[in-house]
């Protein structure tokens, strides 16, 4: 009886294991950080931004190996949108043209849908097959909207925002019954942070206030309990529960990007330092790093190795990708080229994706092109380093922030200069 139980148990954490779609590598040291089941999200790959609501942009899978182009795919403008994938390997992605793409696993057009302005940010899929995905960006001259898009591309049903949800990607409550997206500015809309029900209608906004209690128009990181939002405000990190009724607030001391938030409850966030805090709102411990762009995005691997890009004087000069151990002491830090709007991702070995844009200056002044997509070891030493290029021959900038897909791909989209390319990369 004792060994049959043993069994039972072993299968029962392998078949948790398989949960994501595939055959997913189970960590070699899941003890610090895990899964976090969430069912209100799809069950793929890549669902969302970041990943998962937690926004760890870390994957069960193995990324590229060796670093080539499998196939690109052209839209008719610039990819800012980070894309998702869903279970039949599906992407999905936002382009600056106004339309929504479906791209088949080989790099075909499924289907687009035409929307009233940029796409930006990134969709997401909901366990019941809804994409949501929002649209707005400043140059146009409307407000934005979010939008409820079923897996044929038809729109369900479509939420009119005051002002523009710009880089913020919508995430969703964990049992699916609530997507959450701030906007605001514009033509000096205050920032709110929506709950939308998963009918269209709204719920409850959070925010609209000036000053020093203004929200910033980022996505929302989730505790991974579904009880507790974080969101970045004005030299603030602000505590919300899932009625819009703010729990505690922490001075940052500079304006700061997206967090996230490991399997503990710790919030991850960046802006002049970074800060690790506790689920009640007290700091664990800062570190100062160099912020030469907007504020960076943390992410978080598999063994709880916190990654941010951040500038650094060099030689060479340019963005480095710091890897932060749990307690806050520097496990490495590794050159990546020029800046860019993108966030590292890891896959399940402590791979570490990200795209850099522009030039900058290299040894002995030297004007290096950085627009390429770069794979960090776990011990950061470089695994590869992919250089892009347009229909053209040209080199598009990546601000793009990859997601992870099955078969040790990674997909990646392109901006200017000429960049209007969805990439992917085995």
């Amino acid at each position: 009886m004792r060994v049959t139980a043993v069994v039972l148990v072993v299968l029962l954490f392998l078949f948790a294991g398989c949960k994501k779609g595939g055959n997913p590598v189970v960590p070699e040291n899941p003890d610090q950080q895990h899964y976090v089941e969430w069912p209100g999200l799809a069950s793929t790959p890549w669902p969302m931004f970041m990943h998962d609501p937690q926004h760890t942009g870390r994957s069960m899978h193995k990324g590229p190996q060796t670093g080539a182009v499998q196939w690109q795919f052209d839209a008719s403008e610039s990819i800012y949108s980070s894309p998702v994938i869903d279970e039949n390997g599906t992407i999905y992605v936002g382009s600056d043209d106004h339309y929504l793409y479906a791209i088949s696993p080989d790099g075909s057009l499924k289907w687009k849908y035409l929307t009233a302005d940029e796409i930006v940010a990134s969709p997401l899929i909901a366990a019941d097959g809804t994409i949501y995905a929002a649209h707005g960006s400043g140059t146009g001259a409307a407000n934005g909207a979010l939008l409820a898009l079923d897996r044929s591309g038809n729109l369900k049903w479509k939420y009119e925002l005051v002002g523009i949800p710009s880089q913020c990607a919508p995430t969703i409550s964990k049992d699916g019954k609530t997507v959450y997206i701030s906007s605001g500015d514009m033509v000096g809309h205050p920032r709110k942070l929506y709950a939308i029900n998963s009918d269209g209608s709204l719920r409850w906004t959070f925010g609209g206030k000036e000053g020093q209690d203004r929200l910033d128009i980022y996505s929302p990181a989730f505790s991974p309990d579904g009880t507790t939002m974080y969101m970045p405000g004005y030299y603030k990190l602000f505590a919300v529960d899932t009625s819009g009724v703010q729990v505690w607030e922490f001075f940052t001391g500079s304006d700061v990007s997206s967090s996230c938030v490991d399997i503990a409850g710790n919030i991850y966030v960046s802006g002049n330092k970074q800060c690790c805090i506790a689920p009640d709102g007290t700091e664990v411990w800062s570190r100062s790093v160099p912020n030469t762009n907007e504020p960076p995005m943390p992410s978080i691997g598999w063994d709880g190795t916190v990654y941010i890009c951040s500038g650094e004087a060099g030689p060479p000069s340019g963005q480095y990708i710091h890897a932060f151990r749990p307690d806050g002491s520097l496990k490495w830090m590794q050159c990546v080229g020029a800046l860019s709007q993108g966030h590292p991702v890891s896959d399940v070995e402590g791979t570490v994706y990200v795209g850099a844009c522009g030039h900058f200056a290299g040894w002995h002044g030297a004007v290096l092109d950085s627009s390429s997509l770069y794979a960090i070891n776990s011990d950061g030493t470089y695994k590869f380093r992919l250089v892009l290029r347009s229909a053209d021959g040209s080199v598009p900038d990546i601000s793009s922030t990859p997601a992870i897909g099955l078969g040790n791909k990674i997909y990646v989209g392109s901006d200017r200069p000429r960049g209007i390319s969805l990439f992917a990369i085995y």
